[in-house]
């Protein structure tokens, strides 16, 4: 598997599972409120809206907060738009030191990301 099938797969994954989620909300925006009292039956914390669950540390509701399905969603066609720019620049013949130059330079660093993933291993960097 190349560099860029890798990505395009795991920003696949990336898009799947933030569109899955986006889908079940009535409403868009997230945030992040603690509520000293609880909500029903649960306990005091730091709720998400749209009501999603419950963080009990505020860094932890602040980082849902944050990574929202749109936010994911923008940044899965930033990465798409950034290898289609380096796959151009490489059929264009702008390579430095062959296209595994491009490669490294331009996609490693996006593709380290997701280095917890199975595949990462079998990536073929040229």
């Amino acid at each position: 598997m190349d560099v860029v099938e890798f990505l395009l797969a795991r920003l696949g994954e990336d898009e799947q599972v933030a569109r899955a989620i986006d889908s079940k909300q009535l409403d868009s925006g997230w945030s992040a409120s603690y509520n000293q009292f609880g909500l029903a039956d649960t306990p005091p914390g730091w709720y998400i809206t749209p009501h999603i669950g419950l963080a009990y540390e505020e860094e932890g509701a602040r980082h849902i907060e944050r990574f929202n399905p749109e936010r994911v969603l923008r940044e899965v066609t930033a990465k798409r738009a950034l290898i289609k720019s380096t796959i151009k620049r490489i059929e264009e013949g702008w390579g430095y030191h062959g296209n595994e130059g491009i490669i490294c330079a331009d996609l490693r660093p996006m593709a380290e990301v997701y280095s917890d993933h199975p595949d990462f291993t079998s990536i073929v960097w040229e």
